[in-house]
């Protein structure tokens, strides 16, 4: 959100007065945590995230919610405890979007092959968000010929608008991590079909739009 991160905290909490529902009211709480902790008032966002996890928590129709506010809480904090208690709530629900959030956590605990098996049914049907999810964990486990291959069986025309950032950076990855010449210039034409959603995202594609441009024109040794 191209706001500057004063307006962006009134806009949010505006939003969470405002809401017409309690799971309206967390949603756009938990997103002024995000930017609370985005904008380093770890205190302030930890209050807010303890005070969405006290109020959903107990109610079976509330789950999501406070599954959602553990995992951020884990987020801010690193800890231990906070992972398990955000997993453990995660492993309750089996639709995609939440074996996504799972399946999230895990890679960013290093739980790689985990990670692997809560989405290998979607794997399997070749989801988009799944393949790039697992391309993701395969980077970080410095898989790279897995992950390669993995890249290289998306099927372009199933990446939406919304995925075609997550696609481009993983593309960029990929290719840097190979040091392949074609791949870089696949990645490239990818970043610059990244659509503008943000200052932060145009600056992260930018920088990898440099990288790999600039390690296609390094001398070879």
């Amino acid at each position: 959100v191209n706001l500057p991160a004063h307006k962006q905290r009134q806009y949010l909490a505006r939003a969470a007065s405002g809401a017409f529902s309690d799971e309206e009211r967390w949603f756009a709480e938990l997103e002024l945590v995000h930017h609370l902790s985005d904008c380093g008032k770890r205190e302030e966002a930890l209050g807010k995230v303890d005070s969405v996890i006290s109020e959903s928590m107990g109610a079976s129709s509330h789950r999501r919610a406070l599954a959602n506010a553990l995992s951020l809480r884990w987020k801010i904090t690193n800890e231990e405890g906070d992972f398990r208690a955000a997993k453990n709530e995660l492993e309750t629900f089996t639709d995609s979007q939440d074996r996504q959030n799972l399946a999230i956590i895990l890679i960013d605990h290093g739980d790689f092959d985990e990670a692997e098996r809560v989405l290998s049914d979607a794997l399997s049907a070749a989801d988009p968000v799944a393949q790039l999810l697992i391309i993701d964990a395969r980077v970080r486990a410095n898989r790279i010929d897995a992950a390669r291959e993995l890249l290289l069986n998306i099927v372009s025309d199933r990446v939406t608008t919304r995925l075609r950032y997550p696609y481009a950076v993983a593309y960029a990855l990929v290719a840097l991590a190979c040091a392949d010449d074609e791949l870089m210039n696949l990645a490239a034409a990818n970043l610059r079909q990244v659509p503008s959603i943000g200052n932060q995202v145009t600056r992260h594609v930018n920088n990898l739009l440099e990288a790999v441009e600039g390690h296609g024109n390094a001398p070879q040794g």
